[in-house]
């Protein structure tokens, strides 16, 4: 951020992409970026943006809808202020009325925080017919 200061960027024109990897290639990849999203959003404040192209975290999983919204939720709730996401599949309103409760959104939360090491629970999910989008 100092160079980007030095250099006359100042906020909010500023915008910080953590990078977002797959959840199938590394467990820890939807964590790492939430962790990211909000350790950037304590260091520098409001003023600046946090984007990233969330459906990447999707790549080689079933339900990946239910995938992308439960990630664009947790990054929304960590901090990120927005992404590069398919409009059609969601969008404000759609965030606002996701249940937090459903026991799909609680596995992919689960997913994504590295809580079901693997997917193990969720893949489950999936070839049980459990997970809704």
């Amino acid at each position: 951020m100092p160079m980007l200061n030095a250099a006359g960027l100042n906020a909010p024109a500023i915008y910080v992409d953590p990078l977002v990897f797959p959840i199938a290639t590394d467990p820890n990849s939807g964590r790492e970026f939430l962790d990211s999203v909000a350790s950037i959003r304590s260091a520098y404040g409001l003023e600046i943006h946090i984007v990233g192209g969330l459906s990447n975290v999707s790549f080689g999983m079933p339900c990946r809808k239910l995938i992308n919204q439960a990630f664009t939720f947790l990054s929304v709730e960590a901090g990120g202020d927005g992404g590069i996401v398919d409009p059609l599949q969601f969008n404000r309103e759609t965030l606002k009325s996701i249940d937090v409760n459903a026991e799909s959104f609680q596995l992919a939360r689960a997913l994504l925080t590295g809580e079901d090491l693997y997917g193990a629970e969720f893949i489950s999910a999936h070839r049980d017919g459990r997970l809704k989008e």
